[in-house]
């Protein structure tokens, strides 16, 4: 999935996953460099998010893979993508981390969090 202009976050549900680490999802910047990824952690539904950790529009393009026993293949639904802080996960995993991509995407939900007791 490509974009026509850069974004700083992405974030959708995926699933139905029937086994853990089956699928990766991949985050690329104009140049087709890897600027991190995600691989599912459970089975059932799992949130993916990815985001800048500057807040930067550095994300050009997604890419998924089947990258483990996923016999029934995956579907994704809710995609958002644009400003970091629209990216509210309710879980993730980052496998290969960039210094481009936000690491503590928790800390994302925190700040929603204190703005909402605000």
């Amino acid at each position: 999935m490509l974009f026509s202009v850069p974004v700083a976050g992405i974030g959708l549900k995926g699933g139905f996953f029937d086994a853990l680490h089956s699928t990766t999802i991949e985050a690329y910047d104009a140049n087709g460099n890897i600027l991190g990824s995600i691989t599912n952690s459970v089975t059932g539904f799992e949130f993916y998010g990815l985001a800048d950790s500057a807040g930067g529009n550095v994300i050009q393009g997604i890419s998924f893979f089947i990258t483990g026993n996923e016999p029934a293949g995956f579907a994704i639904d809710n995609l958002t993508f644009g400003a970091a802080g629209a990216i509210v996960p309710i879980t993730t995993k980052i496998t290969e981390p960039s210094p481009l991509i936000l690491l503590g995407i928790g800390l994302l939900g925190l700040a929603r969090f204190i703005r909402r007791k605000r």
